[in-house]
């Protein structure tokens, strides 16, 4: 799955209706960064950091989800929404 973590839709109240486009790069590398252990962490982080648009293996989906479950509800919603749109459609 491609994301482009420079145009990312964040949703921005708890009903979900309404999305701001936002450059989430530094905040999500960081997060990973900081919160998430072991070395495949680290270097999606500095992948994620580094690039526009990242090709993201299905392991690295897996610590996307795992970092974002523990995250705010505006990270976490918005990222189950993001990859349940581009993973069903292939993109």
């Amino acid at each position: 799955m491609k994301v482009d973590f420079t145009k990312f839709p964040l949703f921005t109240g708890i009903d979900r209706q309404d999305m701001v486009i936002a450059d989430i790069r530094k905040d999500i590398a960081d997060g990973i960064y900081r919160n998430v252990p072991g070395l495949p962490a680290h270097v999606l982080a500095e992948k994620i950091y580094r690039n526009e648009l990242v090709e993201l293996a299905d392991d690295e989906i897996h610590i996307l989800d795992l970092y974002t479950s523990a995250s705010v509800g505006q990270l976490a919603d918005s990222w189950q929404d993001y990859k349940k749109n581009n993973l069903e459609t292939g993109k």
